[in-house]
């Protein structure tokens, strides 16, 4: 966190750093542990105003099982967090933010069509299957976007298309009306902005066995889908 890191850089030039609590610092045992070695051998008395901490064999072993608690009261919030996103899937919910183009996100975790958005999801389908600008079936997913930058039309988020992002219009599921939850395994992805590239956490797919599929609003029907589906093998 830079905060922390922050914090960590000006503790040679202080004479205390003062925290809450133990948990303030980290509710991983491992991080608070390398965290309070780093302010206190840059020479700073470190204190808590809710924690009374001994330098003591005893002390020092109170402080760590603070942090064992800690860390697996993180991890209960996380699991019951979790529990309830997984029952609301089940139960026909969408329990988490998506940013879907064709679809706009309406209160209660549902998803609507966006009729101008999903329009253009159809086209691709459309141009796909069928031909563009003298290109013959399957025609190639760079072609559809440079098309659909001639004319003007942007993503989601009011960028220029490229083929990446008309290929995984082509392959998404949800265009049919099926939404996955827990169909990619995102964990340890949040703090990424703040890790150098090597050491990012890299998503992964979970085994179909731990998808939740969720019904949402087809935008197209199923025959198209599988000639899509047949024409992306070619």
């Amino acid at each position: 966190r830079p905060g922390i890191q922050r914090l960590i850089a000006i503790a040679g030039s202080v004479d205390y750093v003062i925290c809450k609590d133990p948990d303030r610092l980290s509710r991983n045992l491992l991080n608070q542990l390398l965290i309070t070695e780093q302010i206190e051998r840059a020479g700073a008395q470190l204190l808590f105003v809710d924690f009374k901490r001994e330098k003591t064999p005893e002390g020092e072993l109170f402080y760590q099982l603070r942090g064992v608690i800690s860390e697996f009261e993180k991890r209960q919030i996380t699991r019951r967090t979790m529990g309830g996103k997984i029952r609301k899937a089940k139960e026909g919910g969408i329990p988490t933010n998506v940013q879907a183009y064709g679809y706009r996100q309406v209160p209660r975790g549902s998803l609507e069509i966006e009729p101008a958005e999903a329009e253009v999801v159809r086209s691709i389908y459309r141009w796909f299957i069928g031909g563009l600008n003298g290109h013959q079936p399957p025609v190639p997913p760079g072609e559809i976007a440079r098309h659909l930058n001639h004319l003007g039309i942007r993503t989601k988020f009011g960028k220029a298309w490229s083929a990446p992002q008309v290929w995984r219009v082509l392959r998404e599921p949800r265009y049919v009306g099926k939404w996955y939850y827990r169909r990619e395994n995102a964990e340890g992805e949040v703090g990424n902005k703040y890790r150098r590239p090597e050491d990012r956490v890299r998503r992964r797919k979970r085994p179909p066995s731990e998808w939740i599929e969720v019904p949402i609003p087809a935008i197209i029907d199923e025959a198209t889908w599988r000639e899509a589906e047949r024409m992306r093998r070619l």
